[in-house]
């Protein structure tokens, strides 16, 4: 295999982040936009002196970076989004709601108070 592919695989490995889904340039756009060219077309024109071995072990490696990549951003969008929208969600405020009421109108020894906390025995 080629030493070039080898450390490629490698950095591919160690730093997949150099490798996201949406990068429109950046060090590596050149080989890995050849990649996914080779990917979708089956031919790679700016990687034509790679074997067909060594280009489908970068297109292996790119795959996993994005299905990484896409695990991650699923991640953080829910618990982003959860996080965000706990207080407004209104199944969470309205559970919230009855749970607090029913907290603040129950009474400890066994009975169900009425809709003042001063009639609770």
């Amino acid at each position: 295999m080629n030493e070039g592919v080898k450390i490629l695989l490698a950095r591919m490995r160690s730093n997949p982040e150099e490798f996201k889904t949406q990068m429109k340039e950046g060090v590596w756009s050149d080989i890995i936009g050849g990649v996914r060219e080779y990917a979708v077309t089956g031919e790679a024109r700016n990687l034509w002196f790679l074997e067909e071995s060594e280009k489908q072990a970068l297109v292996d490696a790119l795959h996993e970076v994005h299905r990484d990549n896409f695990t991650h951003e699923i991640m953080n969008r829910m618990f982003n989004w959860e996080s965000q929208h706990r207080d407004s969600n209104p199944l969470t405020t309205s559970f919230a709601r009855y749970t607090q009421s029913y907290h603040d109108y129950y009474d400890p020894l066994g009975g169900v108070c009425h809709e003042s906390k001063d009639m609770c025995p």
